[in-house]
């Protein structure tokens, strides 16, 4: 099963969701974060911040407005997939197309909640989930809920290191 901890999710407004991030780590909140933008492409890479935090970063300097959505091609998940570190809200408010986890099961990362945020705020699917480890030790039976939500017609994709080792993602 799951090795990880969950938070207990529930119906909150927009306010208690972000008022509900609750990783406190000194090292943690003070992670880069980096936008990369070419004239066709965008990726976001999160560190370890705190969704609230990069959310807030977004809209000082203007790339995302105040309750507003943006879309990136490319999200690498802060803090390993930690669902300590982000909320449903940011998944509604930033929207991509790829989804990098790059978690190995240590301390529960990724989380199923935060897969479980992801789907929830993303229904329709469309995107592709990429993990940097197999997912058999990190979550069994989360493999097995995902290959479920794709066959019920839920458009994503899953792709793992495999045999090669590790993951390539094109972004031409």
């Amino acid at each position: 099963h799951f090795r990880g901890h969950s938070k207990g999710l529930g119906q909150a407004t927009p306010e208690d969701a972000r008022a509900a991030y609750t990783d406190s780590s000194i090292a943690n909140l003070s992670s880069i974060v980096v936008l990369a933008k070419t004239a066709t492409r965008s990726l976001l890479l999160t560190g370890d911040a705190c969704g609230d935090k990069v959310l807030e970063g977004l809209e000082l300097q203007g790339h995302l407005a105040p309750g507003g959505t943006m879309h990136i091609d490319l999200l690498k998940l802060m803090h390993h997939g930690s669902d300590r570190n982000v909320e449903p809200d940011f998944f509604t408010r930033v929207i991509a197309d790829h989804y990098v986890f790059c978690g190995d099961g240590f301390h529960g990362n990724p989380e199923r909640a935060t897969l479980e945020m992801l789907f929830g705020s993303r229904p329709a699917g469309g995107y592709t989930l990429h993990f940097t480890a197999e997912l058999e030790p990190i979550d069994v039976a989360g493999k097995k809920d995902y290959e479920k939500r794709r066959a019920a017609g839920v458009p994503f994709e899953i792709r793992t290191p495999g045999a090669l080792g590790r993951i390539e993602i094109a972004l031409d």
